[in-house]
C-alpha cells in the first residue's frame, strides 16, 4: 500500500464562467468564483485563507462528507477497532459525517484533471474498514450480515470501500458525481457542505429560497430524526414558493417532491438504477442578481444556515440515519451493488428570475 499522503496540494479549474480550488484534504472545494464583467468575479463559497486551515476547521466547509453523511446512531453502521469516543457527537452514539473515519477529514489521491471548456477532476479514496479478525475480537459484525463469513471472505483479510468524486464545471455549472464500491455490505450516504454565498452581504436574511419539498423530517435535540416526517405546507420550512430567508434558521432535512420519488436510485434497499437529475432547490440575491439552481438525483436536501457567518448548504444525500427509521429508505452498497450520486449547481445573473 501506498504511504499515507499528508501535504495538502491545490488544484485548479477554470472555463468561461466558473474559477475553482479543490483540495486534496477533504476532496474540498477551497474556492469558487463566478466571473462577472470587468474582473469582478464573486465568491460562490465559504472559505478559509490557508490550505492548512481546514485541518483544524470544524464546519466541514466545502467538504465531502461520508462514509454516512448527517448524523447516525453509531451502532447502525459498520464498526471497527478503529471507533474512538471522539467519533461522539453531542450525545453517545451519534456520528456526524462519518465521526474520525469521516471522508472529510482524509487525504484524496488525485486521477485525474482536464482543463478547457470541459475543465474537471476526479479525487479517489480508499476505506479500510478492517478484518474479521478485528471485527471478531471485538464482536462487531456490519448491518444485515447473516454470519462472519457473509462478509469477510478469508480470515484477517481487509476489506475496502473506495469512492471516486469528481468536479466538472460545465458552463456555468459545477456538477459533482460520486461512484463507490464496497467489497462488504454497507449503509452509505455522501453529500457535499459548501456553504454558498451569493453576495457579500454579512447575512442571509435577505435571499429567496425555494425548496421543492412536501415533507421535512423531525429532529429531536441532538438532530437526529424522530422517523416522524412534518407536512411543510403552513410551517415555518414551507419554502414550496420563494420566500425571504429572513430569521429562519435552517438545519433541516428536507423530502423532496420528484416525479421519480420512490424509485430505487440513491436511496433504495437493495439496488440502485439511474433516474434523471431533477431541479429542487434554488436560491436567489437580489443584491448580486445571482441565481443559484439545485438539481440531483436524491431524494432528500438538508439545508443549514450557520447563525455564525453567512451562508447555506444545500446537502443533497439519502435520508439520514434510515437504518434506524423503518419508514425511511436506507442506501446500502455491496460488491454487486455500487452508489452512485450526481447533483447539479447552476449560477446565473437573472433579474427577479422567480417572476419569469
Amino acid at each position: 500500500m501506498a504511504p499515507q499522503q499528508t501535504t495538502i496540494e491545490v488544484y485548479h479549474l477554470e472555463n468561461d464562467f466558473l474559477k475553482m480550488e479543490v483540495l486534496n484534504y477533504g476532496a474540498i472545494i477551497k474556492r469558487l468564483r463566478l466571473k462577472i464583467n470587468h474582473g469582478a468575479d464573486q465568491d460562490l463559497v465559504v472559505g478559509l485563507k490557508s490550505p492548512e486551515d481546514y485541518l483544524n476547521d470544524a464546519w466541514f466547509l466545502g467538504a465531502c462528507l461520508g462514509p454516512f453523511a448527517s448524523r447516525i446512531q453509531e451502532d447502525k453502521i459498520l464498526e471497527t477497532s478503529q471507533a474512538t469516543e471522539a467519533s461522539h457527537d453531542k450525545a453517545p452514539h451519534i456520528l456526524l459525517h462519518g465521526g474520525d473515519q469521516s471522508y472529510a477529514k482524509q487525504f484524496w489521491t488525485m486521477e485525474n484533471i482536464q482543463s478547457g471548456p470541459a475543465a474537471s477532476i476526479c479525487l479517489s479514496y480508499t476505506q479500510i474498514v478492517g478484518t474479521k479478525h478485528e471485527a471478531l475480537e471485538n464482536k462487531k459484525t456490519p448491518l444485515n450480515a447473516k454470519s462472519e463469513t457473509d462478509v469477510y471472505l478469508k480470515s484477517h483479510e481487509s476489506t475496502t470501500i473506495k469512492t471516486f468524486v469528481t468536479y466538472s464545471l460545465v458552463n456555468s455549472e459545477l456538477r459533482i458525481t460520486y461512484h463507490s464500491t464496497s467489497s462488504i455490505p454497507q449503509v452509505f450516504n455522501l453529500s457535499n457542505h459548501s456553504y454558498f454565498t451569493l453576495d457579500n452581504a454579512t447575512d442571509i436574511s435577505e435571499y429567496e429560497l425555494c425548496i421543492k419539498a412536501h415533507s421535512y423530517l423531525e429532529t429531536n435535540t441532538s438532530l437526529l430524526p424522530t422517523g416522524k416526517l412534518i407536512p411543510t405546507p403552513g410551517s415555518t420550512y414551507d419554502f414550496r414558493k420563494p420566500i425571504q430567508i429572513g430569521h429562519t434558521t435552517l438545519d433541516t432535512p428536507f423530502v423532496l417532491e420528484k416525479k421519480n420519488h420512490g424509485k430505487e436510485k440513491g436511496a433504495s434497499v437493495d439496488s440502485q438504477k439511474s433516474e434523471s437529475v431533477e431541479k429542487v432547490a434554488s436560491v436567489y440575491s437580489q443584491k448580486s442578481t445571482i441565481f443559484l439552481e439545485v438539481f440531483t438525483d436524491q431524494e432528500v436536501i438538508v439545508c443549514f444556515t450557520p447563525k455564525e457567518f453567512p451562508g447555506i448548504c444545500f446537502e443533497t444525500q439519502g435520508f439520514p440515519d434510515a437504518p434506524n427509521h423503518p419508514n425511511f429508505k436506507t442506501i446500502r452498497i455491496d460488491k454487486n451493488n455500487p452508489y452512485t450520486q450526481e447533483t447539479h449547481y447552476k449560477f446565473s445573473l437573472k433579474t427577479n428570475p422567480f417572476n419569469a
